[in-house]
């Protein structure tokens, strides 16, 4: 499943340093995936999809793991190595509006992962109006 493909829509959100700061990037991405992520079969085959998806980027195996944010259930894949990008996305597929954090840093790590920590846990979620 693409994000950016089809009759998939969404919107993101970035915070960007610039290449010569380490290239350091907080992303918070919406989406809405058709067909919708609805049931047990459809996160099942959303998770594998993104695990073989982070494991073809990362060039070794990623596996995803839970986390509740707020009382919404997550998955979070994060790698990296020492001197290279490091990557964290914490998705939180639902059947209609999935949100998405993202963080890849290269530049001050140590400062850059406690952001990204700070912005894990500044989300919150509302009900939709309606």
């Amino acid at each position: 499943m693409e994000a950016d493909a089809g009759p998939n829509d969404g919107a993101r959100w970035e915070l960007r340093s610039s290449f010569t700061e380490g290239y350091n990037v907080v992303s918070l991405a919406h989406y809405v995936f058709e067909p919708h992520l609805d049931d047990e079969a459809a996160i099942a085959d959303f998770l594998t999809d993104k695990d073989e998806e982070h494991t073809k980027g990362a060039g070794f195996r990623v596996t995803h793991r839970e986390r509740v944010v707020e009382g919404r259930k997550g998955y979070v894949w994060t790698y990296g190595e020492p001197g290279a990008y490091w990557y964290y996305a914490l998705w939180f597929p639902q059947p209609v509006h999935s949100v998405r954090l993202e963080c890849v840093g290269r530049g001050e790590m140590r400062r850059f992962k406690r952001l990204c920590a700070e912005a894990t846990k500044s989300l919150e979620f509302h009900q939709p109006h309606g």
